[in-house]
C-alpha cells in the first residue's frame, strides 16, 4: 500500500489580507474598507443594537444579502444588530424570524414573523390530564382474558 503525499499548498492561492476583494463578480470592499464601513454603521446606531437596544457586541447585517444583489457600499441597507438579533434574522419561521425593512436614512423597522410549523409536536399536557386520558382509554377497552373482571365472570358461570 502506497503512502499518500500531502497536498501542496501553493502560495498564489492565498490572497493578501488588505488588497484583494472578498468576492468576485460584484463590487466588494477590501478588509480595511469593510472595517471603516462597519465603524460608520455602528456609530450611526449609537453603539447599540438597532432592534433591541442592547449594548453588546454588534454585527453589521446586510438587509439584502450580498448573494442576492446587496452591496457593502449602500449604508442604508446595513444595520447594526447584537448577536442574538442577528441570529434571529436567519431563524426558522416557527421560532420567529426577525425581518428588517429599511426606511432610508439609516432607519429601519423590525418585525418578528412566525410561520406554520413543518412538523407538529404533540401538545404538552398536565399529569392530571394524562391520567384522565389513560383512565378513559382503559374504560373503553374490552377486558382482557387475564383481567379480574373476566375471572369474576368465569367464576360465576362455574358455580
Amino acid at each position: 500500500m502506497q503512502r499518500r503525499r500531502p497536498l501542496r499548498r501553493s502560495p498564489f492561492r492565498r490572497r493578501p489580507l488588505d488588497t484583494a476583494p472578498r468576492a468576485s463578480g460584484r463590487p466588494a470592499t477590501s478588509r480595511i474598507e469593510w472595517e471603516a464601513i462597519q465603524s460608520q454603521v455602528r456609530t450611526r446606531a449609537g453603539w447599540r443594537c438597532q432592534a433591541c437596544g442592547r449594548r453588546s457586541r454588534l454585527d453589521v447585517h446586510h438587509v439584502i444579502k450580498r448573494s442576492r444583489g446587496g452591496s457593502d457600499f449602500d449604508l442604508d441597507r446595513l444595520v447594526a444588530l447584537c448577536r442574538r438579533c442577528h441570529d434571529q434574522t436567519d431563524a426558522p419561521l416557527v421560532a420567529g424570524r426577525l425581518t428588517v425593512t429599511p426606511l432610508g436614512d439609516g432607519r429601519f423597522t423590525f418585525e418578528v414573523v412566525h410561520g406554520p410549523a413543518k412538523y407538529r409536536w404533540p401538545s404538552v399536557t398536565s399529569p392530571e390530564q394524562t391520567a384522565r386520558n389513560v383512565a378513559e382509554a382503559m374504560r373503553l377497552q374490552p377486558p382482557y382474558p387475564w383481567s379480574s373482571e373476566t375471572i369474576r365472570r368465569s367464576e360465576r358461570r362455574t358455580r
